[in-house]
């Protein structure tokens, strides 16, 4: 192998990490909790649910974000059916995943149809649609990660995984409100917003109770057992997920007054770290 080469493989780690650090801090925060040999392909995993979940928010009309989504479901297909992956750090560095774990293709394959819904909010518009929705994104990517970090554990524990990856999906939407506020999107299912009186993403009292209630759902389904040591990323990502319902409980439901708290977040991995 040449310098150069060595060069590229380095410079290729750094952009995904620098990929997950801007724009996922809590999975990249949670991947510190894994085994030094794990990080990489975790890294590589959470860098491609970033890439297709960014689709939406880049695009200026939804024709164009298909043609993207497109692009990546191809891509994965050419490396499934043996072919050498495209000259991309997210596919370069998947391609010794899905050889090793082939199962990994449906799931990011889930990733990419999923985010379809980024694009059509009325795709969303029934609540089985909506959990599936998160569920085929956050849920997948947590399968993903238990694949990498114990295959047994993954296939023992995969009813926990997929509800603390849906209470930790809940909350993640709960938190970005204000941001879809300012992109004029709504990432909530029609008849949840329509039984609280919801009309609009307006920091109002219909909102707070409907934001308590996902909370208060969300809280319960990260209750309801606890993943193993082998999964310890994941068990740091459910914490994060608590640590995050509770603040948004401590401002009245009301999202819009959040403020950052990465030091705090950064506290509970290096305790979760010495367990």
């Amino acid at each position: 192998m040449g310098l150069s080469e060595d060069n590229a493989k380095i410079a290729n780690a750094a952009e995904l990490i620098s990929t997950v650090r801007g724009g996922d801090y809590d999975r990249f925060l949670a991947i510190q909790c894994a085994p030094r040999a794990a990080r990489a392909g975790l890294y590589a995993l959470t860098a491609f649910h970033i890439e297709v979940a960014r689709i939406a928010q880049t695009v200026s009309e939804p024709m164009i974000g298909h043609i993207r989504l497109a692009w990546w479901r191809e891509a994965l297909a050419e490396m499934t059916a043996g072919k050498a992956p495209r000259n991309h750090p997210v596919m370069l560095a998947l391609a010794p995943l899905l050889v090793a774990q082939p199962t990994l293709h449906a799931l990011l394959l889930s990733m990419v149809d999923a985010r379809a819904a980024d694009l059509d909010d009325s795709l969303l518009a029934e609540e089985n649609a909506w959990l599936a929705y998160c569920d085929a994104t956050a849920g997948a990517l947590a399968r993903a990660w238990a694949l990498l970090l114990d295959a047994n554990a993954a296939a023992t524990q995969d009813a926990l995984i997929a509800e603390q990856a849906r209470a930790y999906a809940v909350v993640g939407l709960v938190r970005s409100i204000p941001f879809m506020a300012q992109q004029g999107v709504v990432r909530f299912p029609q008849d949840r917003l329509l039984a609280h009186g919801v009309t609009s993403l307006a920091p109002l009292p219909a909102l707070a109770a409907m934001v308590e209630r996902l909370v208060q759902e969300a809280l319960s389904n990260a209750a309801k057992g606890q993943l193993t040591k082998s999964l310890k990323p994941l068990i740091g990502l459910n914490r994060l997920m608590v640590y995050d319902a509770k603040r948004v409980q401590a401002v009245g439901c009301n999202p819009y007054q959040l403020r950052p708290a990465k030091f705090a977040k950064v506290w509970r991995m290096v305790k979760l770290n010495y367990i």
